[in-house]
């Protein structure tokens, strides 16, 4: 049975490649410092928590006016065309 080569694609210049190469020399790759056990990132589950309109982020932003500087914007397919997000 022949063993299958992996092939490693990367999109970057020659500096960031050679950047890239000397990390991996010297460091510990995430898989090996979570034992193998990579999971998903963060899941809500409830996006009605997490997802306001304008109007209440102004309401939050008068209550707390540090608010303003956690709440982002949100941009979902729709709003993300070639070249430019909505």
């Amino acid at each position: 049975m022949r063993r299958q080569r992996r092939i490693h694609w990367r999109l970057t210049g020659i500096s960031s490649a050679d950047l890239m190469k000397s990390m991996e020399s010297c460091g510990l790759p995430l898989r090996e410092y979570v034992n193998q056990q990579i999971y998903y990132g963060m899941k809500t589950g409830c996006d009605a928590a997490f997802i306001i309109d304008g109007v209440k982020r102004e309401e939050l932003i008068t209550q707390d006016p540090k608010s303003a500087e956690i709440i982002k914007a949100l941009a979902t397919g729709k709003d993300v065309q070639r070249w430019v997000v909505n």
